[in-house]
C-alpha cells in the first residue's frame, strides 16, 4: 500500500486520540469546577459518542485501506481508459 495512505491514516490515528483526550480531560476539569451534573453528564456522553465514531470511521478506513492493498502491483497502463479520437 502507498506510504502516503499508511502515513496519513496513522496522522488521524493520532489526531482522534488527542482530541478524544483533549476533550475528556476538559470534561473532567470542568466536573471539578461546577456543580451541574447533567451538563457534565451530558458532555460526557457527547465524549464518548465522539469516541465510539472516531472508531467506527476508523474502522471504515481500515476497511478501505484493506481494499487499497488488494490492487498492489497494479499500474495503470499510460493513456488507459483515454480514447483517440
Amino acid at each position: 500500500m502507498a506510504v502516503d495512505v499508511e502515513k496519513s491514516f496513522e496522522e488521524v490515528v493520532t489526531a482522534m486520540e488527542k482530541l478524544t483526550e483533549a476533550f475528556q480531560q476538559r470534561v473532567r476539569e470542568l466536573q471539578k469546577l461546577t456543580g451541574d451534573d447533567d451538563h457534565i453528564k451530558s458532555l460526557m456522553q457527547g465524549a464518548a459518542a465522539m469516541k465510539d465514531s472516531s472508531g467506527i470511521y476508523l474502522a471504515w478506513a481500515r476497511h478501505f485501506m484493506s481494499k487499497l492493498s488488494e490492487t498492489a502491483g497494479l499500474e495503470e497502463d499510460e493513456g488507459a481508459g483515454i480514447s483517440e479520437a
